[in-house]
């Protein structure tokens, strides 16, 4: 079973990573690697998630497609909700069984948050 790995940022991606970085992070050694070979080795172990906290200084393009999460810098005190909802969704289980009834605003926002993230044949998902 893969485990959840959500990144958070609010600047555009940047086409190289550290490679320290992603040693200290997955104990692999790498001599230069791009932001999407990291990004397709971390999706061996991981169902990979981008959070993207909007901004109008910058045209943030989609770091994981299909699995990239859209919010506003005001939204970021939503972010365990987010979180919670689409691991539930990737585990077929109802949100509301862990976060009880939210009130209407919330789920606005969550919904709003995840309609462009696909969740890759969930046919039965439960909807918040």
């Amino acid at each position: 079973m893969k485990r959840y790995a959500f990144t958070i940022g609010d600047e555009p991606v940047h086409s190289e990573i550290r490679t320290s970085t992603f040693k200290k992070v997955f104990n692999e050694d790498h001599e230069r690697m791009s932001t999407k070979d990291a990004q397709k080795i971390c999706e061996k172990t991981y169902n990979l998630f981008h959070i993207v906290i909007d901004s109008p200084y910058y045209n943030v393009t989609s770091v994981v497609p299909n699995r990239t999460i859209h919010i506003s810098k005001q939204e970021v005190g939503y972010l365990p909700e987010i979180i919670i909802t689409v691991i539930c969704k990737l585990e077929h289980k109802n949100p509301a069984d862990i976060l009880g009834d939210l009130d209407k605003k919330t789920l606005d926002i969550v919904n709003r948050s995840l309609k462009t993230v696909q969740f890759d044949n969930y046919e039965d998902v439960i909807e918040v």
